[in-house]
């Protein structure tokens, strides 16, 4: 399996030969697999939507995919297996004190989508941090 994420969910994905059962989804997706989109804690690749990932492979297993010439007696030699889930949460103390620490280094509010590309975080977290920069902001 292949792990992917995007603002807000992580999706597994593994794509395996009906021949020898290898899973090639890193293989399909190379270009998306490179080190400096590659996240430690969620032990995933970083993408701009999951949804689309798993479009992008169905569509090419089921022979609709735009990009590929398919030969006409086209039999897809893969099964693909997925499962979609919900980034993790952030304890609402590690976002305050993220706030916390970034107002003092001189981040502000309207900085927010500079913040979530910055610090890879969820729309929501990033929504939590933004409303704290806003409340020192007003202090």
């Amino acid at each position: 399996m292949t792990r992917f994420y995007d603002n807000n969910r992580v999706v597994d994905i593994a794509l395996k030969s009906k021949k020898t059962g290898e899973d090639f989804a890193s293989d399909f997706f190379e270009d998306a697999c490179i080190n400096e989109k590659y996240n430690e804690v969620l032990d995933a690749y970083r993408v701009d939507d999951v949804d689309y990932l798993v479009d992008y492979i169905q569509s090419y297993l089921d022979g609709t995919n735009p990009d590929v010439d398919y030969p006409e007696d086209y039999e897809p030699e893969y099964d693909l297996d997925y499962s979609i889930e919900d980034r993790p949460a952030a304890d609402p103390v590690d976002l305050e004190t993220g706030a916390a620490s970034l107002y003092a280094g001189g981040w502000r509010a309207e900085d927010r989508d500079a913040i979530q590309k910055e610090y890879d975080l969820t729309d929501s977290e990033t929504d939590a941090i933004v409303e704290n920069l806003k409340k020192y902001e007003e202090q």
